[in-house]
């Protein structure tokens, strides 16, 4: 973790870990529970601060926050967490919802968009769903 102003979190990524902690939770359990019963297994890639995943841990699914800030994953009460760069992620299970969210896959480098993908469907099951959140190119020109 780097530091910005004094008392401020920054993650080696430049993101603000306060920043992130306060966002707000839309409408991703019930994105989540329209692909998976309660108690299914959900795995938050880039989960941050547990925005997503906790909320879904409190609904009653079985989740895994990986983010590669320990700041971040620090903030996560409910929910597993894993330290780990998404693209270096090989963990020994698969999980029935996959999240790729906060626009990860909109990354310019082409060979990092293919690992977090890669990893994203590694990890779920042959019936699991991975539900990705982007922007469309033209949505960053505005």
């Amino acid at each position: 973790m780097t530091q910005g102003r004094p008392g401020a979190r920054i993650t080696a990524d430049g993101s603000p870990v306060d920043v992130y902690t306060r966002l707000p939770l839309d409408d991703d359990v019930e994105i989540v529970a329209a692909h998976c019963s309660t108690g299914g297994s959900v795995l938050d890639l880039g989960a941050g601060g547990g925005r997503v995943a906790d909320p879904l841990a409190c609904a009653g699914f079985s989740v895994t926050a990986v983010d590669d800030s320990v700041e971040m994953l620090s903030q996560v009460t409910k929910a597993r967490t894993v330290c780990c760069r998404i693209e270096d992620l090989t963990l020994n299970e698969s999980f029935d919802v996959v999240l790729l969210s906060s626009h990860l896959v909109n990354t310019p480098d082409h060979e990092l968009r293919h690992a977090l993908l890669s990893t994203a469907a590694q990890h779920a099951k042959v019936t699991g769903r991975v539900l990705i959140q982007r922007h469309p190119p033209e949505w960053f020109d505005a």
